[in-house]
């Protein structure tokens, strides 16, 4: 009887352990920004609304790396020739902002989304997964599609 009783407490042990890892486990699968390591990549404009600040065929760079402020985990910097009006930001850089939210995964950026165009800076979507960068500005007439080309690579992010 003891015996049993001792099996019955051991096999409920390891089932309690199993239970906690495996819920320990779900609770750390969605991984945050600070898990990514920052990365640069090129894009290539593929099509440009009719306000668009730059034409089908521009060639952009971007880098993404971690970030924190409140709501927000990523900056993203978009840059092309002749963006604005004082130089090549398309996004962040001396525009306001650069911060989206991101998703990752075993320490990649998979994506990085502000879906505001009215909150200081327009609205971006780079979604690493399926290759593309959508951005939108206030009017619906303010809107690019990117692809990226080539790789992604790493980068070292600096702040001038």
């Amino acid at each position: 009887m003891l015996r049993s009783t001792r099996e019955k407490l051991r096999s409920l042990s390891a089932a309690l352990r199993a239970t906690a890892t495996a819920s320990t486990i779900a609770l750390t699968l969605p991984a945050c920004a600070a898990d990514g390591a920052p990365i640069e990549g090129d894009l290539r404009v593929t099509e440009a609304g009719l306000a668009a600040p730059i034409q089908t065929g521009t060639e952009c760079h971007f880098q993404l790396r971690p970030a924190w402020r409140q709501g927000v985990d990523c900056q993203l910097l978009v840059t092309c020739p002749g963006a604005d009006e004082d130089g090549e930001d398309l996004f962040g850089g001396r525009r306001v902002g650069g911060y989206a939210r991101c998703e990752t995964a075993e320490h990649a950026f998979l994506r990085a989304l502000d879906d505001d165009p009215l909150d200081g800076d327009p609205a971006i979507d780079l979604d690493l997964t399926a290759g593309t960068l959508t951005w939108r500005g206030r009017r619906a007439e303010e809107s690019l599609t990117l692809e990226i080309v080539g790789e992604t690579r790493p980068t070292v992010w600096t702040d001038e």
